[in-house]
């Protein structure tokens, strides 16, 4: 989920909530470098998401009439003369109606990773230990080493990267780089030309090796062997699943869906690539073989499917927004059974085993953390998730219409500009026209 109706996007509110950490609406009006980093867009979701909701989805227009004739003083007059209350006031409104929704059981994890402010994702086994992608404001992106004693050691720092775009084994890590061409002719200043390519880090040697180049691969795996490699690549507005060859980064197409994209890949011991397929809004899982076969794992459900893991050989974790909240699911591959596994009230992101317990991801006030929990002290509960939206029965695709767009230059602002001119001041004004890709603009006076 991005920013919007989305139970991950809510977390950023509502661990702070929990944690009664959250920041005021005088805060919430610029970014911060602490968790999270966009508070200003969940900060004007709270608000836009309570004034619709009570005042009718019309209000937001009419606020935003009424800002655009007079906007010199903020938006705290506009949303007085629609609802009779100032901003702050809205906003705590929505804060506590958002608080009596909060979840209200306890946390069935202990916290595994540093209790300190940062992102610690959840790590790989290998043969060098616990390893896995950490993010602080103190050294920035890393790849660290869980020590038995409980503290973190940086192997590397990967300052560049996203959490899941790496994939680690015992001799290195396959990762993406974005990286853009200013100068390309499709650039524009507010979008320029971009690739994420695939690098490989060897730990031995302590050296880097590129593997393809001007490509669009995302969430990439690595066998344990380093034979196979996979990744999402993004074609279009859709995303693929595809093999790289190691040595000369040629892809190759492993499953395509014309009416969706996949996500998220999870290799199994035999090289079966399991994936989430989304079409029409609702979500699957999918598994791919060698022979390139097909076989629906969880059929489509309008609930989010995210964060496929297997367990073991015979079972596979996956994250599910079904009951409302990120919460943990396992599909048993020999049954077809869906069991509920464990929910947290700062939520679920991504987990796996670790021995008798379930290591996961989860989110808190002060960044991504690990949290460890006893399987013996679970109560897993067989469910059936959501039935799909009737979009995907239909099976139709959507074929969006497209026309030519002229990039000219458009009235922006437009200000009083008295000058000096022989000795006296003289009226005047100021024009400003860009045009909407910022490609043109154009000023007088």
């Amino acid at each position: 989920g991005g920013r919007g109706d989305s139970p991950l996007f809510a977390l950023s509110w509502q661990s702070p909530m929990l944690e009664d950490s959250l920041w005021t609406l005088s805060q919430g009006r610029y970014n911060s470098s602490y968790p999270p980093s966009g508070r200003i867009y969940s900060t004007g979701y709270l608000m836009v998401d309570y004034l619709t909701r009570h005042y009718g989805k019309e209000s937001f227009a009419r606020v935003n009439s009424t800002f655009a004739w007079f906007p010199f003083f903020g938006l705290n007059g506009a949303l007085k003369k629609e609802t009779g209350f100032s901003s702050k006031e809205l906003f705590d409104l929505a804060v506590e109606e958002q608080r009596k929704e909060l979840p209200q059981y306890p946390s069935p994890g202990v916290l595994f990773s540093p209790d300190s402010l940062g992102d610690y994702y959840l790590p790989e086994p290998t043969g060098l230990g616990l390893l896995g992608f950490s993010h602080t404001l103190k050294r920035g992106g890393a790849l660290v080493r869980y020590t038995p004693d409980g503290s973190v050691e940086e192997l590397k720092s990967l300052p560049f990267i996203d959490h899941d775009s790496i994939s680690l084994t015992s001799d290195g890590a396959l990762f993406s780089f974005a990286w853009a061409d200013p100068y390309h002719v499709s650039s524009i200043p507010l979008a320029p030309a971009s690739y994420s390519d695939l690098m490989l880090y060897h730990f031995p040697s302590d050296s880097f090796r590129r593997i393809t180049h001007k490509e669009m691969l995302f969430q990439p795996l690595l066998s344990e062997d380093g034979t196979l490699l996979i990744a999402i690549r993004r074609t279009g507005d859709r995303h693929t699943l595809v093999s790289i060859e190691p040595e000369t980064g040629k892809t190759t197409v492993l499953y395509d869906n014309p009416l969706g994209s996949v996500f998220e890949p999870a290799l199994a011991k035999d090289d079966t690539v399991v994936v989430v397929e989304v079409v029409e809004g609702n979500s699957a899982l999918i598994a791919v073989d060698r022979e390139g076969r097909v076989t629906t794992l969880v059929p489509p459900t309008r609930s989010e499917i995210r964060s496929p893991l297997f367990a073991d050989e015979r079972s596979l974790f996956f994250v599910s927004d079904d009951t409302g909240f990120l919460a943990l699911y396992r599909y048993d591959m020999v049954t077809g059974v869906i069991t509920h596994m464990l929910s947290d009230p700062q939520g679920v992101l991504k987990a796996r085993l670790d021995g008798g317990a379930i290591l996961y991801e989860t989110y808190r006030a002060e960044g991504v953390a690990l949290k460890r929990a006893d399987i013996a002290r679970l109560s897993p509960v067989t469910v059936t998730l959501q039935e799909p939206d009737a979009k995907q029965q239909e099976g139709q695709e959507i074929i969006f219409s497209s026309k030519g767009f002229v990039d000219y230059p458009r009235l922006n602002l437009v200000l009083p500009f008295p000058f000096v001119s022989e000795n006296s001041l003289q009226p005047g004004l100021w024009i400003h026209s860009q045009s909407l890709l910022r490609r043109q603009l154009l000023t007088a006076q």
